[in-house]
């Protein structure tokens, strides 16, 4: 039925416009905030499409011996990779990352007391008994079960790369899709950033290219029983992951249609379709009912006074003011009210005088700014999650705003001909093809819940990066190779241009853009939803150590008192000496400066000098945010940002934008001399 085509047709347009922004406009108000010139990402993606059309040609003359020996090679390289990412980058976990980390600890440990926060977030319950499990089992093997945790991370986001290559097989594309396809996992920023970030976008991140593999699988078997056992095991993973994560119900929503359209051509017979639907929602059903039992056997009570209705998250998503994403404003209107009903009514209230404010027109308009929030960020927002590090090289802590600049850009362009090869290969589709229109219909009904109804955050769109890259795989595989014309000269003179071009902005966005002020060591939890606070009593005192990335001279803590007369004395020292010392109302001690020093390790003290009790603003946690070392009790941690003001750093030095444009220029020149030329008459 070509009417069916409309879903790949749809998808497609989404796609299409995703290209657009990610080149053109992608969003600045996030995590990344330093962006090159649009001309720049376009100019690399035409170097990158130059150099993928002479691979091309070249992977034509491997032999099938070479060919695997370079897909060994890459695996090598990937896995290198990854586990030198996994042992070097630790994350301390912030926001609903740090309660889910901070609850499971609780939970291996036998506590079944549960905090608040997951009375306003029940949604997250799930997710968080499941990593109690993981931490359970870590801790027979190591007793800062981190570093282990973000291998087994990384292990478990991989099978989404076994399944695709799978897929690819199937569909007669290993070769040279099974290349592209670990070229791209190499360099995929959003694969290493999110296997470090210990959260439920981990988990869900391989449901919809695993679950397509077994549904896959299970057409190819001969026993029948295999096959339904391997489509249980299919609908379990999805079922699991909506249990996990409430968005996902449309990829369950995908699989139901899928089955019902196979059915409607003809292809599934009516009784295997019904037992399909059926198995669907029994699983759906059953995963639920084990969840919601588990859930109470670990000491978990809902409290509907707490939980902030659904209507909430869709009012906060139709704030004029913002593009869609999360306001602390928006939460605790809703969030403050004392009951169920009083939380309803002024959700709903809220969403009535968003949409009066909007209007018809401004709704349209809001669509369309959260479909770019959704869309735009190859890098999926990841920078913006990981900021806090139980251990970072030193480098990387220093000079991560340079970093993130550059790995932006490359991923941006990665991203871009990602899009592009996908938006191909469904636009192509000339019938109903359950294996892609599957995926068609996952980017549909993420991209719908999230614009039309939900909150929008980049990292949303995460469950379907593998999807993509696995048509992007098999796009790569199937564009068409192309000549270049036998003279060259025109040709080399335009990519000199080009790169002129490139240079200029890049030279002028590097060094426009300026810092004066560098951030060496960051503690923020205890503010987010529940703040939490470490009271001194009169005469006591406070000792704390600071571990730094570099030189520093500025110190802000986070008194929480309202008295303006509650003296304190804080002391910063590094080995040696005091490095500074004030005395006075706590209020007006939230930063503290002193000699500027390049000691990695600061003391500090804090003593209350007055007649009542001080508080401070402080991470309440079983494990040491600097050490990753996990307790038995619950310690409190302070709260602090340290940073060191200098002379205006520049984003890059002059001689980077150069080297970086000068290899773009050499490998696009080496490419178009490699690619056959065309014949002549």
């Amino acid at each position: 039925m070509k009417g069916l085509r409309i879903v790949t047709g749809a998808a497609s347009l989404i796609l299409g416009w995703a290209l657009i922004v990610a080149l053109v406009e992608p969003v600045a108000f996030l995590g990344d905030q330093d962006w090159p010139a649009p001309s720049v990402l376009l100019c690399f993606g035409l170097a990158l499409l130059i150099l993928i059309n002479a691979l091309s040609w070249w992977l034509r003359r491997w032999s099938a011996l070479t060919y695997r020996r370079v897909l060994v090679g890459l695996l090598l390289v990937l896995f290198i990779s990854q586990l030198v990412v996994a042992l070097n980058w630790v994350d301390v976990s912030r926001a609903d990352a740090f309660f889910v980390r901070e609850q499971a600890l609780r939970l291996s440990q036998g506590q079944t007391h549960w905090s608040a926060y997951f009375q306003i977030y029940p949604n997250n319950v799930n997710g968080t008994l499941l990593a109690g499990v993981a931490l359970k089992l870590s801790a027979l093997v190591t007793a800062n079960p981190w570093r282990l945790l973000n291998v087994v991370r990384f292990a478990w986001m991989d099978t989404a790369l076994l399944s695709s290559a799978y897929l690819l097989q199937r569909w007669h594309r290993a070769r040279p899709g099974h290349f592209w396809l670990l070229l791209l996992w190499l360099t995929a920023v959003p694969l290493y950033a999110y296997g470090l970030y210990a959260y439920t976008d981990a988990l869900v991140f391989p449901v919809v290219v695993n679950s397509l593999a077994l549904l896959t699988r299970a057409t190819q078997v001969p026993r029948r029983l295999r096959a339904w056992g391997l489509r249980l095991l299919a609908l379990g993973l999805v079922a699991l992951a909506v249990a996990v994560k409430s968005n996902m119900v449309v990829v369950w929503i995908a699989l139901v249609l899928t089955f019902a359209v196979q059915r409607l051509l003809g292809n599934w017979s009516g009784r295997k379709t019904v037992g399909a639907l059926l198995l669907s929602v029994a699983t759906l059903g059953l995963v639920f009912s084990l969840m919601s039992a588990w859930q109470r056997q670990s000491g978990f009570k809902r409290n509907p006074d707490r939980q902030l209705p659904p209507t909430s998250w869709i009012a906060m998503s139709y704030d004029p003011r913002f593009a869609g994403e999360y306001d602390h404003t928006d939460f605790d209107t809703v969030n403050l009210q004392p009951t169920a009903k009083a939380k309803r009514q002024t959700a709903n209230r809220l969403l009535k005088q968003h949409f009066q404010t909007l209007g018809w027109s401004g709704v349209m308009s809001h669509w369309a700014q959260k479909l770019r929030v959704f869309w735009s960020m190859g890098d999926f927002d990841s920078f913006r999650l990981t900021t806090q590090w139980i251990h970072a090289p030193q480098w990387y802590q220093v000079k991560q705003r340079t970093v993130q600049f550059w790995l932006v850009i490359m991923t941006q362009v990665l991203y871009a001909t990602c899009l592009l090869f996908a938006i191909r290969v469904l636009w192509s589709q000339r019938r109903w093809r359950a294996a892609t229109s599957y995926l068609a219909l996952t980017i549909l009904g993420l991209t719908a819940f999230h614009v039309l109804f939900w909150e929008v955050e980049p990292r949303y769109a995460l469950p379907l990066w593998p999807g993509l890259v696995l048509l992007a795989s098999r796009g790569a595989a199937d564009w068409p190779r192309l000549r270049v014309p036998d003279r060259q000269a025109g040709l080399r003179v335009l990519a000199s241009g080009l790169a002129l071009v490139c240079l200029t902005e890049l030279w002028q966005t590097s060094r426009t853009t300026g810092f004066t002020e560098t951030r060496v060591a960051l503690q923020e939890n205890g503010d987010y939803v529940l703040p939490t606070s470490r009271r001194l009593a009169a005469g006591a005192h406070w000792r704390f150590t600071i571990k730094t990335s570099g030189p520093s001279d500025r110190l802000q803590l986070t008194p929480r008192t309202t008295a303006i007369d509650q003296p304190v004395t804080v002391t910063v020292r590094d080995k040696n000496r005091v490095l500074g010392r004030k005395l006075g109302p706590a209020t007006q001690l939230q930063t503290i400066r002193y000699r500027p020093t390049t000691a990695r390790r600061l003391r500090v003290t804090i003593t209350n000098r007055g007649r009542r009790p001080v508080a401070y603003g402080a991470m309440v946690a079983h494990y040491a945010p600097q050490t990753g070392r996990v307790t038995a009790q619950a310690h409190a941690y302070p709260q602090y940002d340290v940073k060191w003001d200098h002379p205006t750093v520049t984003l890059s030095n002059g001689w980077v934008p150069v080297v970086v444009v000068g290899t773009v220029l050499a490998v696009s020149l080496m490419a178009l001399a490699w690619t056959p030329k065309t014949k002549r008459s």
